[in-house]
């Protein structure tokens, strides 16, 4: 259905009134026309990954094999696991809420998620004896800078001010 002019502000869709919207007989659809996350996750993402899946094949990094191997193991319970250890702590249930209805979600909090799943999946690996050594931290980030020199410029140093959350 659609209305003459703008619809009333909800909390999920806030208006703002425009030159379109004053007008008279601009349409204005009851459903949200435009969904950036579903344009980008539906459209944009899988080209691009598509294109890196295909360079990689070409310059022999990935086999087709090793793909379809990788893909076919994928564990999807991870994600049912991710959303168990972050539900011990209540207050991120609010950053869920926001994402499945397509709202930001507070940043603090979502720094504050990212850092337990960092520590529980770091502690995991140790216990694993599956983390790499220092050696191979350290040979890992030549070889990224080697590939990437402009990262050199983002370089952290002493004189640089200490990331607060």
């Amino acid at each position: 259905m659609y209305h003459n002019g703008p619809e009333e502000s909800t909390p999920q869709r806030n208006r703002t009134e425009t030159a379109m919207l004053s007008r008279t007989y601009f349409k204005w659809p009851e459903s949200p026309c435009f969904d950036p996350m579903h344009d980008l996750l539906e459209g944009v993402v899988p080209m691009i990954i598509k294109n890196i899946f295909q360079e990689a094949v070409k310059s022999g990094k990935l086999s087709i094999d090793e793909l379809n191997h990788r893909i076919t193991k994928f564990d999807y319970g991870q994600v049912d696991e991710i959303k168990t250890i972050l539900r011990a702590a209540r207050n991120f249930e609010q950053v869920f809420h926001d994402l499945i209805y397509g709202k930001v979600p507070n940043v603090k909090k979502l720094r504050q998620m990212n850092s337990i799943l960092n520590n529980h999946y770091f502690k995991e690996r140790i216990l694993n004896k599956d983390y790499p050594s220092l050696s191979e931290k350290q040979q890992l980030a030549e070889n990224i800078l080697k590939s990437f020199p402009q990262l050199e410029k983002t370089k952290a140093s002493p004189d640089d001010p200490i990331e607060v959350l």
